[in-house]
């Protein structure tokens, strides 16, 4: 397994499509690898280490995306903070053998369904409990079903450590966000340092889950405006949340022409 770190692209790709389909991007392009989300897959990985050595040549550059279904770091529960810590270690210590730059972490927080009363405070302490065991990669958590950013904002700053930082998936803000997805970035730009690309129709969707992970262009999300604000951040780096290559491809055009990349 190729452990040396070389230097990082600025796009990755999500392992959302299948490896053949993906290996096309691949030097241009990192992969951000969802294959380490399972639990199961996490328990075991070594299989899937393996068969990552045959789906990408060597010199590919990964960022994780982390482990999230069944856990909850602001659980009231020490057993489900426990399970959901073990999780964590596990995937950081497969981004040291990987050499990835990044883990990608859902805040897991759901409204109608968790308080906000003490969530920051809960979230604050678990980090920094994580970080004192694992301070070797950037960890940055991103916004799922969170309808407001302010939160997360507060989170960042109460957490104050510089490998603690925000991922603004701009397509969850568009269709579960209480506010405008501009209005998100342009708040949490500070904190910021890895995006999530993909386009919806908002929460006015015509389906049950509107989170449709289509190319820019193919919903209602304002890219061109969003993607004007976080150029003015150039150390972003971006993934391309789509499922077929050419939803991939028509976000990296629109991607590209927007932060002057072409």
């Amino acid at each position: 397994m190729n452990t040396k770190q070389n230097t990082n692209p600025r796009i990755y790709i999500s392992e959302l499509m299948p490896t053949a389909q993906l290996r096309r991007y691949v030097p241009e392009c990192g992969i951000e690898l969802v294959r380490f989300s399972v639990g199961d897959t996490l328990e075991h990985p070594q299989d899937a280490l393996a068969r990552l050595k045959d789906d990408f040549p060597p010199e590919t550059q990964y960022i994780l995306h982390g482990p999230f279904l069944d856990l909850n770091a602001a659980s009231w529960d020490e057993a489900i903070r426990s399970a959901t810590l073990r999780r964590y270690m596990q995937v950081y210590a497969l981004a040291q053998e990987l050499g990835a730059s990044n883990i990608v972490l859902h805040s897991g927080f759901i409204p109608n369904a968790h308080y906000i009363e003490g969530w920051i405070e809960r979230m604050a302490e678990f980090f920094l409990r994580f970080l004192d065991e694992c301070d070797g990669v950037m960890i940055a958590l991103e916004n799922c079903f969170d309808p407001d950013y302010a939160p997360l904002f507060a989170l960042w700053r109460k957490v104050g450590r510089p490998n603690f930082t925000l991922c603004l998936d701009v397509g969850h803000a568009h269709c579960y966000g209480a506010s405008s997805v501009n209005h998100w970035a342009r708040a949490l730009l500070p904190a910021l340092t890895h995006i999530h690309i993909h386009d919806n129709h908002g929460w006015q969707s015509r389906f049950r889950n509107p989170d449709e992970h289509l190319a820019l262009g193919a919903g209602t999300l304002p890219a061109n405006e969003v993607l004007s604000i976080l150029k003015q951040k150039s150390s972003l780096t971006y993934t391309v949340e789509c499922a077929d290559p050419k939803s991939v491809d028509n976000s990296l055009i629109t991607l590209l022409n927007a932060l002057g990349d072409n």
